[in-house]
């Protein structure tokens, strides 16, 4: 039973993680659309 339990706790936490990058990537392109830029000191 616990290794059932550790099993579905690793999955979703693979799928939230897959959730957050999405998101990222999301928001991202909204940004780049937009036109904003990174604010990244590139010296």
């Amino acid at each position: 039973m616990g290794r059932f339990f550790f099993h579905v706790m690793g999955a979703l936490a693979e799928m939230e993680r897959e959730l957050i990058v999405e998101r990222t990537l999301a928001g991202l392109a909204a940004a780049r659309a937009r036109g904003a830029q990174a604010d990244v000191d590139r010296s």
